[in-house]
Parts: structure tokens; sequence; C-alpha cells
């Protein structure tokens, strides 16, 4: 789960970590009166709040000096599609900005703690170039960026920080408060279950101090039952409407391009799906893990989410019945599309508990429904039926 620039800097606060002071602000009267309450010495910056990177580049993030420079520029960006490298081309709407004091920087460097997907550790990045254009630099000058491994059961050890701040070349007078903050920064990402916190740019402001212009946080899904603090700041609008209501059903969901709907019980059997869809020339239009305890009710919201999009032009439904009968998603299937109305092709693989019993069911419904006997025969089939869409 993402959350805003400004609720991530709030949850620093918590931590002892030392941020520049904002005020968000929906309006842009509310932006002007921002601006005086903060008083700033070197004007403000107007930031969008949306969940992606980028923003700079695509005119989101905007300087102001007066009060009045201050209301313009958020009238300017709010309720507004804000279209960056991060969104994709249907952007996302502004709806509250950031109105933070501004400072003279004198350098930006990058740090984030990551999780490691590969080895399940933690990893401590840094490099001693930040801002707009770190992508570019990972890319192109990788030797710039520097990682750290950190083992889950030792923590951040003292010499891992003296290595990065030694790396990137933090002046002497700053690294012990730069060692601080690592602690802290690591501290949040252990006690909040996080899956990244970053913070880009870094700055070494004019006066002497460390500060995070810009951080971004991203926590664990599966945590967050033990952490209804975070689940609160979730912004639903910020997210695609069918990842949300997916959610809401216990599904993990995730848009892609192509044109074959899949529903499917289990992260992997889904990927595999995928997998033997594009084996067979097809494009799977998105992810769908029905979850544990698959049943007639979940399959009913799978498929209503799916048939809304309209350039699916087949689903393969692909179940496994260990814990769930096979018989039961087929009675479910069969009493749904009683109820949807649809031109959209149905193909369907069942393996598992009553499995003839559910193919018998299938057979005898009114609608015609493909089966397959195979997940090779189901992803040839759905292919075929899309016809290369």
């Amino acid at each position: 789960m993402k959350i805003h620039e400004y609720q991530a800097k709030n949850l620093m606060r918590l931590y002892d970590i030392q941020v520049p002071r904002g005020i968000t602000a929906d309006t842009g009267d509310a932006a002007a009166a921002a601006f005086e309450k903060l008083n700033p010495a070197c004007g403000v910056v107007i930031k969008s709040q949306i969940h992606a990177g980028g923003r700079g580049k695509a005119g989101g993030i905007r300087k102001a000096d007066t009060p009045e420079e201050a209301k313009s520029a958020a009238e300017a960006l709010l309720n507004k599609v804000l279209v960056t490298a991060q969104t994709g081309p249907e952007g996302k709407t502004v709806r509250q900005v950031l109105v933070e004091e501004a400072f003279s920087v004198e350098h930006e460097y990058y740090l984030s703690f990551v999780l490691g997907a590969e080895d399940y550790c933690i990893y401590l990045i840094i490099s001693e170039v930040g801002g707009m254009d770190i992508e570019a630099v990972a890319a192109e000058t990788p030797e710039r960026i520097h990682k750290i491994k950190i083992d889950p059961e030792a923590g951040l050890l003292d010499y891992q920080v003296r290595r990065a701040s030694k790396q990137v070349g933090v002046p002497e007078s700053l690294k012990k408060s730069f060692a601080a903050l690592c602690r802290r920064m690591y501290r949040l990402f252990c006690e909040k279950e996080c899956s990244l916190v970053e913070i880009n740019p870094l700055v070494l402001c004019a006066d002497g101090r460390l500060l995070p212009l810009d951080c971004k946080m991203i926590f664990d899904d599966n945590s967050l039952f033990r952490h209804p603090e975070i689940e609160e700041l979730r912004d639903v609008s910020q997210e695609d409407p069918r990842e949300a209501e997916a959610s809401l059903h216990g599904m993990s969901f995730v848009s892609l391009q192509g044109d074959i709907g899949c529903i499917v019980n289990g992260a992997g059997l889904a990927m595999a799906t995928m997998d033997a869809i594009h084996r067979h020339g097809g494009h799977p239009a998105n992810f769908l893990d029905l979850g544990g305890g698959a049943d007639k009710d979940r399959v009913y919201a799978a498929l209503r989410l799916l048939l809304s999009d309209e350039s699916i032009a087949v689903v393969l439904i692909n179940i496994f019945g260990g814990i769930t009968s096979c018989r039961a998603i087929a009675e479910g299937l069969a009493d749904i599309v009683k109820e949807i109305k649809t031109s959209v092709r149905l193909v369907v693989r069942l393996e598992g508990l009553e499995k003839e019993a559910a193919y018998a069911i299938l057979k005898n419904t009114c609608y015609p429904f493909t089966v397959a006997g195979t997940l090779t025969e189901a992803a040839q089939k759905a292919v075929k039926l899309g016809g290369g869409r």
C-alpha cells in the first residue's frame, strides 16, 4: 500500500526525523493561508500529492514566493489530472497539495531502505546523486548506486552506516546526524513493516542541515491487519478502481494491457496461467488471485469486475479444488451466467475435488462454457477464442 508524501513525512516526525514544515491544502485560498502561517524565509514549494513519482518533471511541483503565487500555483494543480512517467497516460487527479517551506540546497543525496524480494533481506541503498534524475543515474552509471545488505536478525550495524556515509562523501560534521537518520529510518521500516522507505532527495541545506525534501513509503499489504493506523492512511481515489474493488472482496488484482481476463485461485497458479497464455500467443488482461476460500460470491465479484472492461474478449477461469470444491465453483458459475448477460466467452478449467461433477454441471447449463482438461488446453482455447484482439 502506498501513501502520500505528506503522510510519509508525518510518520517520519513520529520517529524524530526532522522534515521541512508543511501544510496540506485543497483550495487556492488554503494554500495562501498556509504560506502566511509558515512565513518561510525562502518561499514555499507547492507539491501535488499523488501516488506516483516524476511530479517535478511533469510540472506537478511549483515554487511560490508570495501568498498570491502560492494560491495561483495551487489552483493550477488542484483537481487537474497530472500525467507523469509513473502514472501511465491516464494520469492521476490532484486532490490536495503540500505547501512546504523551500530551502537553499548545496547537495542532493539518495537514501532508502528496501526489502529484497529474492533473498528476503533488507538493503540500504544510497547514492551521492539524488533528485529527479535518479532513474537515469541507476540506468547509465549504476556504479554510483551503493547497496548494503542488512541481515534482519542482526539489524543495521554501525559499520554499515559508516560505510554508507563514506561511499557518498557525507561531510564529517554531519556523519553523526546521518547515522541517526539511518537508524531511525530503519526502525520505522521494520516497525511499520514497510517494503520501501525512500528519501529522494536527501539534501544538504545551506544552513548545514540534512533534510528529506521528498519521501516515499510502501507498506506490505499482508501486514496491514496489524497496523490499522497505517491502513487509515489509504487513499482509494489514487488506486485503480478495479484493484480497490477487488481488495474489498479479499482478492488480489493487477490490471494489464491484454484482452484475456484471468480468474485463478492462488498467486502461483495465476502466474502460471499468465505464462501459458503468453506461451500460446495471447496477452493477459490482468492478474487476479481469488485468494483462499474461493466461493460463488467471490467468483461472481471477480467475473463482474472483468466484464466491466470492454477490452476483454474472453475470460479464462482456472480453479484448483483443494479446500475449495470444484462442484461448488461450477454451481456458482451456472447461477452467475443466468444473472450476468454477456457475449464474452468463458473458458473453464477445473482440477481437484469433485471435478467430474463440476464438468457435468457446466455441460448442462444453457451457457456455452468452453471447458478444458489441462492448463495448456485452456490457454490455447482462450487465445483462439480471443482472436488475437
